[in-house]
């Protein structure tokens, strides 16, 4: 319901954000950066990190349980049968032990072309079984594979996707067994359950008709897949769907965590906006904005997780920031409001926008999961604490529909920026902060921004504490590596350069006491800093703070 110069959201009523108040207790980490990143997979938890780094897909496999005792199972150069069925749904209940990280290493660390990969397979199977390889195409065709009650109960799942794709630069077919696929891939009757009915009896009910156990679609969608070699068998007709017995004509079937789609182009229809088109150019999966939708409205977690470092390897990358900029130059990205992100969520995740800010805090965030900070090259990333002005409109949250009052945000509403390099101005603006020689009591820098919106998060700030009621602040987070700082002018400047005279002057008189004072800010920050909202933690001060600016600060 908007009113004029009053927007009142309920967050679309638990269908993104789902239900709030069981997330709004978040727990104070005992580390910063101990949450979402933590590393719960079973090769940490067995064998130290500089062992893990260095192991083979063949070794990291026995230890989740997938062995050559369960892959000799597997007959090369013949159909898939039942056993072929059985032993590839082995394969993917213990995918889940493989950390990304690990599958994407083993993925990179083959040099052949597609093409000549896909031959070598054709030959001599045995040589690159049990290890991943990454083949590029387009997927043509999906078939669910049902699985035996017997064998469905011991596995946890009743069924897989078989994935067809046709591989760039070859005519060998690829199939691929995953239990992960983009949503948006589906056709509409996947998506909606019914009773059994005949074609002609549902026209009569209007009831849809259940799919079949081994329903399939046809598709056309650029991907890419990190796939664990199973076996080369008789190729599938599809046409006929039956294998081709007895041409001599054979796939290669390989098994995954999940298909990615790389989508080129923006397409309303998919789902696909402009900004996911730009970071699929650079091999961001868009099908992982499935997860982060379904997060929307909770603090950052492990789904998450995948989504964020990948955008971010990408925003930090020279030649994707020298497009990004050119994107933004040629074709200015749009400039969403605030009411925007809160009730256009999912349409919105992933888009390449335009942000001003006025940032009014940084923290330094480690990166505590040791297998991500290898794969980036990087051990931390900046988390900007920031607000957007509303004028003169004003936001009332709640929630939920039922609540008598929702919080009132007037002026201003916080957001979240993560980057990777910290401009210089902000460099510098934090050690004046912490040495009491910043021309303001408190952090303001007005800065633009090009960069993508990941999620709305929530966490617990001293105002939602105060509210009661399970209440948690919801905020949008972005994702940037092009920050412009503006530098503050008329007033601003005048005042600043009067703050810094003083400061001066200060300094060389009491120079003694300064350094004594400097001390005390430096331990004050780091214990304000050791936790972090991505890791569910606030100091609770400073929302509040921020929040609650007297006229007179606000004025100036």
């Amino acid at each position: 319901m908007l009113k004029p110069l009053q927007h009142t959201i309920f967050p679309l009523l638990y269908l993104i954000f789902g239900n709030i108040t069981s997330h709004s207790a978040l727990a104070q980490p005992e580390e910063l950066g101990s949450l979402p990143w933590q590393e719960d997979r079973l090769s940490d938890q067995i064998i130290p990190f500089s062992i893990t780094n260095s192991t083979t897909a063949r070794q990291m496999l026995e230890i989740a349980g997938i062995g050559d005792s369960q892959l000799r199972f597997l007959i090369d150069y013949e159909p898939i049968s039942g056993k072929d069925i059985d032993t590839t749904g082995h394969v993917l209940r213990n995918f889940y032990e493989l950390d990304s990280s690990d599958i994407k290493r083993w993925s990179n660390a083959q040099t052949l072309d597609t093409a000549t990969l896909l031959n070598a397979f054709l030959e001599t199977p045995d040589d690159y079984r049990v290890d991943f390889y990454r083949i590029r195409g387009t997927v043509i065709r999906v078939q669910r594979q049902p699985i035996v009650e017997e064998a469905a109960r011991l596995l946890g799942f009743r069924s897989f996707f078989w994935v067809w794709m046709k591989p760039q630069n070859s005519n060998i077919s690829v199939r691929i067994a995953t239990r992960k696929l983009p949503i948006a891939w589906f056709p509409s009757e996947w998506k909606t359950t019914g009773k059994t009915s005949t074609g002609s009896h549902q026209a009569e009910t209007g009831k849809k008709p259940d799919l079949a156990p081994d329903a399939s679609f046809e598709l056309n969608r650029p991907a890419a897949v990190n796939g664990l070699l199973l076996k080369v068998a008789e190729e599938h007709n599809v046409a006929l769907d039956e294998p081709e017995q007895g041409r001599g004509v054979y796939e290669v079937v390989l098994a995954a965590q999940r298909v990615e789609w790389l989508p080129q182009k923006a397409s309303a229809n998919q789902g696909i906006n402009a900004g996911v088109a730009i970071l699929s150019k650079y091999e961001f999966d868009a099908g992982l904005l499935d997860e982060v939708r379904k997060s929307n409205g909770k603090k950052m977690n492990r789904s998450d997780t995948e989504a964020f470092f990948q955008i971010m390897s990408i925003v930090k990358s020279t030649e994707a920031r020298r497009e990004i900029e050119v994107i933004a130059e040629v074709s200015p990205p749009p400039q969403p409001s605030i009411s925007d992100y809160l009730q256009n969520t999912g349409p919105l995740q992933g888009e390449f926008i335009k942000l001003d800010a006025d940032v009014r805090q940084i923290t330094k965030v480690e990166i505590s999961n040791k297998k991500m900070k290898h794969r980036l090259g990087i051990d931390h990333y900046w988390q900007l604490d920031a607000f957007v002005y509303l004028g003169d409109e004003a936001i009332e949250l709640k929630t939920k529909e039922d609540d008598k009052e929702g919080l009132i945000y007037k002026y201003r509403y916080p957001v979240q920026i993560c980057l990777i390099d910290l401009p210089a101005e902000l460099e510098t603006a934090q050690t004046q902060i912490q040495h009491g020689t910043y021309r303001r009591n408190s952090l303001h820098e007005d800065i633009t921004l090009n960069g993508f919106f990941f999620k709305l998060w929530t966490y617990q700030s001293a105002r939602t504490i105060e509210a009661g009621g399970s209440r948690a602040q919801l905020s949008p987070l972005f994702i940037t590596n092009h920050v412009v700082v503006h530098k503050p002018t008329g007033l601003n400047s005048t005042r600043s350069s009067i703050y810094l005279g003083v400061s001066f002057v200060v300094l060389l008189l009491v120079i003694a006491g300064l350094l004594i004072r400097t001390n005390r800010v430096d331990d004050g920050f780091r214990k304000q800093t050791e936790t972090t909202r991505h890791a569910g933690g606030l100091d609770e001060d400073l929302l509040s703070d921020l929040e609650f600016l007297d006229d007179h600060e606000e004025a100036s």
